[in-house]
């Protein structure tokens, strides 16, 4: 428990440093980010999921991967927003619950896609941005 407990900590305040990185755009700020996830559930597939069965497993929604998540989408809002004003609010928080779903899927299911994982970092990254272009009316 304690390792998961440091993990955590551990992701965590990397993505806060990659997501309040006020001298980057909204979108390399996001770049950054996804790139983060997908290096990550390449190189540690169990650690995510240890964090995720509480919630996967038993639906307890109050562990402390769930909470650091939702700090992470608030603060991935907000950034979206400040970049694209003009934007509804309501189609980029769709375009963010989107992107992470998808990330979260193939984080939690990695081997669903048999091919995926053939994927460059690079690829995987375009195509997640693409996605979140596309559902958040940018492209």
């Amino acid at each position: 428990a304690k390792a998961l407990e440091q993990t955590l900590k551990h992701m965590n305040e990397d993505m806060l440093a990659i997501l309040n990185d006020e001298q980057r755009s909204f979108d390399a700020v996001l770049d950054g980010w996804i790139r983060y996830m997908v290096e990550g559930m390449e190189r540690y597939p169990g650690i995510f999921m240890a964090h995720m069965y509480p919630l996967v497993v038993d639906k307890d929604f109050d562990v402390p991967v769930v909470v650091a998540f939702r700090e992470l989408i608030d603060l991935l809002l907000k950034r979206a927003w400040r970049a694209y004003p003009d934007q509804d609010v309501d189609q980029l928080q769709l375009a963010i619950q989107t992107l992470i779903s998808a990330l979260l899927f193939n984080i939690l299911a990695p081997d669903f896609y048999k091919d995926a994982s053939a994927h460059s970092v690079d690829m995987q990254v375009e195509s997640y941005l693409a996605a979140f272009r596309r559902v958040a009316g940018l492209s």
